[in-house]
């Protein structure tokens, strides 16, 4: 399984070059099962879903970044987020992916696990 420990202990990463971001966080709902994390609410849901054909593939960028936000009446969210370098030389955060949980200690739990699952750590 892509994302699966390896024979060594380590975790073998998703790719994400050349990929759908459905696609991806697909994988990455998959391993983070599988790696036993409790998302409390809602797993990595696709925020490109009804975007055009080409803006639903994962963007050419610098960095990937993930993120826990405390949400504005209850729980916390957890973004995954590209940082496209744009033609003039400044930088656009672009929101893929995200997720809900209840508690801080849970969020914070789920984003180190995708940083090390896409490694981005």
């Amino acid at each position: 399984m892509v994302g699966a420990a390896t024979a060594t202990g380590s975790i073998a990463p998703i790719a994400w070059d050349d990929r759908l971001v459905g696609d991806v966080l697909r994988d990455l709902n998959a391993c983070l099962k599988a790696d036993g994390v409790e998302f409390g609410e809602n797993d990595f849901t696709d925020m490109t879903a009804s975007f055009s054909a080409d803006g639903r593939q994962m963007p050419n960028c610098r960095w990937l970044v993930c993120f826990p936000v405390r949400g504005g009446n209850e729980g916390w969210y957890i973004h995954v987020e590209a940082i496209i370098d744009r033609p003039d030389r400044s930088r656009v955060n672009r929101l893929l992916g995200l997720a809900k949980t209840w508690s801080v200690e849970s969020a914070w739990t789920i984003t180190q696990a995708v940083a090390r699952h896409l490694d981005i750590v």
